[in-house]
């Protein structure tokens, strides 16, 4: 890229991660809960999504290790609604290690429920209302619905289909080939550390998302459940 542009790699960056962050300010206004239909119980699929990324050498710790890659990496809380093709809900980045129902509740049953953040999943959830997501949110079945042995085969059949609609969306945001991995490393200024490297992963898992969203609005519809 160096040699068509003909700027330095770094200025090269620069430029990116400015555009980048021109796209992700659209974020709030298309990743937000939308009107839902009264009648509408299970709102959205609820899933973490992990992506690779290098070690942190000036915060090494477990924390960041991720079971699904066998290695470093971060985690993305990520709502999608279940009729329409819209994504809800985008939290992040959270050490990969971090249970995705502490994530959902901002804090362990440990800690107390009082001091778990009010900007959480959790506290947005209206009463009456659930998502549906897999086992590891098993802890709070007022909130969040998972596959049981006694559903009937017709509820089965919905969870795993909105469960697998949710998958296909983090297929495609990773075909992007920008949230991890050797091919792109994403780099904070120098002397800003751990910190330096989250902020700018966010920046750009934001510009990846916002766009996703308007491939969606876009004539490339995720499949119904």
């Amino acid at each position: 890229m160096e040699s068509l542009w003909k700027k330095h790699p770094e200025t090269i960056r620069d430029i990116l991660y400015t555009v980048c962050g021109q796209i992700a300010a659209r974020k709030k206004d298309k990743i937000a809960f939308s009107d839902f239909d009264a009648l509408q119980v299970y709102l959205a699929t609820i899933d973490c999504m992990h992506c690779k990324c290098q070690e942190f050498r000036t915060d090494p710790s477990g924390k960041w290790y991720s079971h699904k890659h066998n290695g470093p990496g971060v985690s993305y809380e990520v709502c999608h609604d279940t009729v329409k093709d819209h994504i809800v809900w985008a939290n992040g980045p959270f050490p990969a290690a971090t249970h995705d129902i502490t994530i959902f509740r901002g804090g362990t049953v440990k800690s107390g429920k009082n001091t778990w953040l009010r900007s959480s999943l959790y506290h947005s959830i209206p009463d009456g209302k659930r998502l549906t997501g897999d086992s590891g949110y098993i802890g709070e079945p007022e909130k969040v619905s998972v596959t049981l042995g006694g559903h009937a085969p017709e509820t089965k059949e919905f969870f795993a289909r909105c469960k697998s609609r949710q998958e296909s969306l983090f297929v495609r945001m990773k075909q992007l080939n920008l949230l991890g991995g050797e091919s792109f490393c994403h780099k904070g200024k120098q002397g800003e550390g751990s910190n330096g490297r989250l902020t700018v992963h966010r920046l750009v898992f934001d510009a990846v998302i916002v766009v996703m969203q308007y491939s969606l609005e876009s004539g490339h519809p995720l499949f119904d459940v």
